[in-house]
């Protein structure tokens, strides 16, 4: 069973695929009810997904202030939890997922009606180590294909996406839609306050546009002040509705 496991966690070094790897995995080895994933982002902030039984779909998940798994996250973005633990109860096991000092992921795992099984749970270690190496490697590609100051894809990666998303397009016929932006007179933001300020501004874009897009969707600093932004599954309505969601989130943050 762990070289199953082993092989499944290899098969990919994208995260959003890895994610339902590893969610299936948990999901089938401890018979679970309810996994939660949840991943770091920057600043100690964090994004979750959740799985429920009965529902096919992961869900993007916002943890309530009750849920014990508040403080469970805090102390793992804050380096005080790091080893697996099993709750008093035996009906909720959390996985921490770390390389060195780096978090790369947590699991929550709940069973509802009974504990989970005491023979399975001893699993949780091993499982943990495999999960680490595959979330590592997708980390370091992740940072392969981002652009170092927007945190955006590069245009590099642009290219291999485009291509793969029109080539399920003509063999599926699945809608796709391109935006395409920049920042107008960029060059005088430059020349009159600096490159510093100049990089501000573009993080600031970069964030604006990160904020406005689905999980699935894909921005990229296509260029110095170019932005591109692959929207799939999406026709022309749904693009223009991102577009101006987009333009308005740029002209809030320049209020």
């Amino acid at each position: 069973m762990l070289f199953i496991i082993a092989k499944r966690l290899n098969k990919t070094i994208d995260i959003s695929e890895l994610r339902q790897i590893a969610i299936d995995i948990v999901r089938d080895t401890f018979n679970a009810d309810e996994v939660d994933i949840i991943h770091p982002r920057e600043n100690k902030e964090y994004r979750a997904y959740t799985w429920v039984k009965g529902k096919e779909e992961i869900m993007r998940k916002k943890i309530d202030k009750n849920d014990p798994l508040i403080v469970i996250i805090h102390n793992w973005l804050n380096g005080e939890f790091n080893k697996e633990t099993i709750s008093e109860d035996g009906k909720r096991v959390y996985m921490p997922i770390t390389k060195g000092d780096t978090n790369l992921a947590l699991i929550s795992i709940r069973r509802i009606d009974k504990p989970f099984d005491p023979k399975k749970l001893e699993l949780t270690n091993i499982i943990s180590t495999y999960m680490a190496i595959a979330f590592e490697n997708a980390r370091l590609y992740s940072i392969a294909i981002s652009d170092e100051l927007t945190h955006l894809y590069t245009h590099r990666y642009f290219k291999f996406c485009i291509e793969r998303e029109f080539s399920y397009f003509e063999k599926y016929g699945q809608k796709i839609t391109l935006l395409m932006l920049d920042i107008d007179d960029f060059k005088n933001i430059n020349d009159t306050y600096g490159h510093m300020i100049g990089d501000s501004v573009l993080k600031e874009i970069a964030q604006c546009i990160m904020h406005s897009i689905r999980d699935n969707d894909f921005a990229f600093r296509y260029g110095g002040d170019e932005f591109a932004i692959l929207l799939p599954s999406t026709d022309i309505s749904g693009g223009g509705c991102v577009a101006q969601r987009i333009l308005k989130k740029i002209e809030i943050g320049r209020a």
